[in-house]
């Protein structure tokens, strides 16, 4: 009986030490900043910018917590101005590629005039570099 007991009390307290969970559905126009926009951005993506607009909209299952930890799932869109110098960072490890599959139900894009750029496959992004602007899928299988 106390080892049921010992064994009880180290799973709660093994349950209770976990993370904040990151699961999300959550859009952009939630925020009433820019500054917020990014501050939750950040959580989800770790590419540094500079945001002067910023639109996004994030699905995200923490499967990384409870008593079977898994792999995560997400869909991630965002549209941004950002600085010219950031482009860079956003398309760094990627092919170009053309005719992308995005489905931006979510989000007012129009493709046209972007130039496109893929990494495996899970990862899209377009650029449009007169604009300054960068249009950015990045999607496991939800």
């Amino acid at each position: 009986m106390k080892l049921i007991l010992k064994s009880i009390i180290i799973l709660l307290l093994i349950v209770s030490c976990q993370e904040e969970s990151l699961t999300t559905r959550t859009h952009s126009s939630s925020f009433k900043s820019n500054n917020e926009k990014i501050d939750f951005l950040n959580k989800y993506i770790h590419i540094k910018s500079t945001y002067s607009k910023l639109e996004y909209d994030i699905v995200y299952y923490d499967n990384s917590t409870g008593m079977v930890a898994g792999p995560s799932d997400w869909d991630i869109k965002l549209k941004a101005t950002i600085d010219k110098s950031d482009i860079k960072n956003w398309i760094k490890g990627c092919t170009k590629i053309d005719n992308p599959k995005l489905d931006w139900s979510t989000i007012n894009v129009q493709t046209t005039d972007y130039q496109w750029y893929s990494n495996t496959g899970l990862i899209t992004i377009g650029v449009n570099t007169d604009l300054n602007e960068i249009i950015y899928q990045h999607k496991t299988n939800l």
